[in-house]
C-alpha cells in the first residue's frame, strides 16, 4: 500500500469549545437531538417516514388472517439486518396472540435460494405454505427490486406487506403495502412497524423489547450514526444489551469470553454481528434467529455458532492467503500499478466468504477489488466487489455487464453472477476501462482527522465530550486529532512479541501506545520531533482511570 495521506477536516482549534463544535460539524450533527427519546420516536412516525393510512392498513391485513385463524408468512435476509428484523417480526406476531404454528420465519439460504425474495425463494414458500391457509407475506430487508415475484406471489392469492431500505426503482413493486427508507436499515424500520402494529391492534406496546435487535441489525449492517432516529435506537439498545440482554445474547457473550463486560457499539458490529453472520455465510441463518428469539439457557446453539465462525475466520484466512499468493504471482490482476483493479477468483473460494475477502484486499491495496467463486463444476461464478472511497462500483460493473448474467449493489459494494466463457472477455474490459476512467488520486490511500490541536486541550473535559458522542461507527467516527512538532520521551516496544510502540509526551505526561508500532521503535530519536495521528481515550488499569493517546500513525515533523 501506497503512503497514507493525512487530510484535515477543519481549521486547527484554538479553544475547547471551538474543537466541540468542529467535531460536530464533521459529522453534520450540529443540529442532532440529543434530546428525543424512542417514546418521542414512536409518536412521531413521519421522522421515520410513515404514513398513517400504510400502518392502517398493515394492520387491518395481519388482523384479518388472526380473525380467521391462518397463518403469516415472514421472509427476511440472511445477513444481520435480516435475521434480527424477522425475530422483531416474529416477537410482534407472537405479542398480538398468534401461535407458533401460525408463523412461519423464512430466511434463504444463500447456496439453495439465492439473494433476496427470489425465485427460488418463492417456490419453496409456495409449495410448503399455500395462499389458502398462509395468506400474508412480510418481507422485510428485501423485495423493493422484486416485481416479477410480487407479481407472481399477488396472482397466487398472497397478500404483501414489504419493508425494506435497498434502492429502489423509479416504480415500485405491487406489493399491498410498501414502508420503504434508505436512511435507516430494515431493522429499525422494522421495530417501528411492530410497535405502531401492537399499538394498532393492542392498544400498548413496550417499546423496550425488540430496541436491542433493533440497534444490533443497525450496527451490523453500517448503518448511519450520525442519523438522529440510529443514534437514539443504538443507544438505547446498548442500554438494553447492558442491563438486561435477552438469553441467546448471554450466550453469545459467554462462549465468545466477554461475559460481564462493557458493550459498546463496535461490540455490536465486530463481536455479534459477525457470529450471526457466520451462520448465513457457511451453512444456515435459521440458527442465528433461533439462538436471538429462544429463550432456552442451553448453550448448544451458542457452541455451535461458535464452532462455525471459527470455521469462517480459518476459511477467510485460507482464502485470503490463496488470493494475496495469486496476486504475487501475477496469476491474478492487480498487483501491477497500472492495473486499477484487483481480481481473484477461484474453485476453492467459498460463495459465503468472498465478500469478506474483497474487503481485506481493499485494505491491503487500496483498490477496488473483486473476488470470484467458481461453482456448479466451475462454470458460473458468483462475484463480491468491494471499492474505495470515489470509486462507484455498481457504476464499473454496468460498464461491463453485457457479459455477466445478473448484477446489483451499491456505489461501495456489489455482486454478481458470471459465465466462466465470459471471464477473459470481462477481466480485459474492466481492467481497460478502469484504467481509463479511475484516476491515480483516488487510489491513495487517506485518513481524515477532526482538526490540529495543541497538548494543553488534552483535558479530562474534552474526554467527557467525546465519551457523550458516543455510539460511534458508521457516519460518527471516534474523532481523530493531530498534533505536531511534538517531542517524545520513554519509547519502549511492549506486547509478547514487541509489536506495539509505548512513549509519552515531552510536553505533557501523557502515555501514548501505537498498537503494531513496534518495528518504528529503532527509528525514533530523541532530538527528533513528531506529527501524531491519534484518538483521545480513557483506558483503565487495576482499577486505575487515566487518559491516553491511542496512535493512528505518525511521522518526522517537516
Amino acid at each position: 500500500m501506497q503512503n497514507i495521506e493525512w487530510v484535515n477536516l477543519s481549521s486547527p482549534a484554538d479553544s475547547l469549545e471551538d474543537l466541540k463544535i468542529k467535531l460536530l460539524k464533521n459529522r453534520k450533527m450540529e443540529d442532532f437531538e440529543n434530546n428525543i427519546t424512542v417514546s418521542d420516536l414512536i409518536k412521531s412516525p413521519e421522522k421515520i417516514k410513515f404514513k398513517k393510512e400504510q400502518v392502517i392498513k398493515a394492520s387491518n391485513l395481519i388482523k384479518k388472517a388472526f380473525d380467521k385463524s391462518l397463518g403469516i408468512i415472514i421472509h427476511g435476509d440472511y445477513d444481520v439486518d435480516g435475521i434480527t428484523s424477522t425475530g422483531l417480526l416474529v416477537e410482534m406476531l407472537i405479542n398480538i396472540g398468534f401461535g407458533n404454528s401460525n408463523i412461519i420465519a423464512f430466511i434463504p439460504n444463500r447456496f439453495y435460494h439465492g439473494y433476496g425474495f427470489s425465485k427460488n425463494s418463492y417456490k419453496f414458500i409456495k409449495s410448503n405454505y399455500p395462499a389458502n391457509k398462509y395468506p400474508l407475506i412480510i418481507l422485510t430487508d428485501c423485495g423493493i427490486t422484486s416485481f416479477k415475484i410480487i407479481d407472481k406471489a399477488k396472482k397466487d392469492g398472497y397478500k404483501i406487506i414489504l419493508i425494506d431500505h435497498h434502492q429502489k426503482k423509479e416504480k415500485l413493486p405491487n406489493a399491498d403495502v410498501i414502508f420503504w427508507n434508505d436512511s435507516l436499515t430494515a431493522s429499525v424500520l422494522t421495530y417501528f412497524f411492530s410497535k405502531y402494529i401492537e399499538i394498532k391492534l393492542k392498544g400498548k406496546t413496550n417499546i423496550y423489547q425488540g430496541v436491542d435487535l433493533a440497534g444490533l441489525g443497525y450496527v451490523g449492517d453500517l448503518g448511519d450514526l450520525s442519523n438522529s432516529v440510529g443514534n437514539i435506537i443504538t443507544k438505547e439498545s446498548l442500554n438494553v444489551f447492558n442491563t438486561n440482554p435477552r438469553e441467546g445474547i448471554k450466550q453469545i457473550l459467554k462462549v465468545s469470553g466477554r461475559e460481564g463486560t462493557k458493550l459498546t457499539s463496535y461490540d455490536l458490529g465486530w463481536l455479534i454481528a459477525p457470529r450471526l453472520n457466520a451462520s448465513g455465510r457457511m451453512y444456515d441463518p435459521i440458527n442465528s434467529l433461533n439462538l436471538l428469539i429462544s429463550n432456552s439457557k442451553d448453550l448448544k446453539m451458542a457452541e455451535e455458532m461458535e464452532e462455525v465462525n471459527k470455521e469462517r475466520q480459518g476459511l477467510t484466512k485460507d482464502m485470503y492467503d490463496e488470493a494475496f499468493l495469486g496476486l504475487s504471482n501475477n496469476k491474478f490482476v492487480g498487483m501491477n500499478i497500472k492495473e486499477k483493479v484487483v481480481i481473484t477468483h477461484s474453485k476453492n473460494f467459498h460463495e459465503g466468504v468472498i465478500g469478506l475477502i474483497a474487503a481485506k484486499l481493499v485494505r491491503s491495496l487500496y483498490k477496488p477489488s473483486i473476488c470470484i467463486s467458481w461453482c456448479d463444476d466451475g462454470l458460473i461464478g458468483k462475484g463480491s466487489c468491494r471499492s474505495v472511497e470515489g470509486i462507484n462500483m455498481h457504476s464499473l460493473l454496468n460498464s461491463v455487464s453485457d457479459l455477466l448474467e445478473n448484477f446489483g449493489g451499491h456505489e461501495m459494494a456489489a455482486g454478481f453472477t458470471i459465465k466462466k466463457s465470459n471471464y477473459d472477455k470481462f477481466q480485459q474490459k474492466l481492467l481497460k476501462i478502469s484504467s481509463l476512467e479511475i484516476k491515480d488520486e483516488y487510489l491513495r490511500p487517506r485518513i481524515y482527522y477532526d482538526s490540529e490541536i495543541t497538548p494543553d486541550l488534552l483535558s479530562t473535559d474534552l474526554l467527557d465530550f467525546i465519551e457523550g458522542m458516543e455510539p460511534y461507527g458508521n457516519g460518527n467516527p471516534k474523532p481523530l486529532f493531530m498534533l505536531s512538532n511534538v517531542s517524545l520521551v520513554y519509547p519502549k516496544q511492549i506486547g509478547k512479541d514487541s509489536s506495539h510502540l509505548s512513549f509519552s509526551l515531552a510536553d505533557k505526561n501523557i502515555k501514548s501506545i501505537f498498537f503494531g508500532g513496534g518495528g518504528m521503535f529503532s527509528s525514533i530519536l530523541s532530538d527528533t520531533n513528531y506529527d501524531l495521528l491519534f484518538s483521545f481515550e480513557k483506558n483503565i488499569w487495576k482499577g486505575v482511570t487515566y487518559p491516553q493517546l491511542v496512535i493512528n500513525d505518525m511521522r518526522e515533523s517537516a
